[in-house]
């Protein structure tokens, strides 16, 4: 879970707080780092999802998600991308 400025923190660790609760391995980085260098050193630890938190996602209460092969999808509910998670763990997608 990344943030991409301080005032987005707060979301980020409810969101954090929520995947790590359904048993799901996850991280939060809300370090002052640039988005760049952030997705970057992600890519290279091979994650498999990247949440980024940003101003709009804390307006709609939603996520955005960017999976291994780079491709991006707003607007993601957290309920939802949680249950599909668990499914994608549960058949051993990932």
């Amino acid at each position: 879970v990344l943030t991409i400025t301080d005032d987005n923190i707060k979301f980020a660790q409810e969101v954090f707080s929520k995947l790590k609760e359904s048993g799901l391995r996850v991280e939060l980085d809300s370090r002052a780092e640039t988005m760049g260098k952030k997705i970057r050193e992600a890519t290279m630890e091979k994650v498999n999802y990247i949440i980024t938190i940003g101003d709009k996602e804390v307006a709609k209460k939603t996520l955005a998600v960017r999976n291994r092969k780079g491709e991006n999808k707003f607007g993601v509910k957290l309920d939802s991308f949680i249950e599909d998670l668990l499914a994608e763990v549960k058949s051993r997608k990932i």
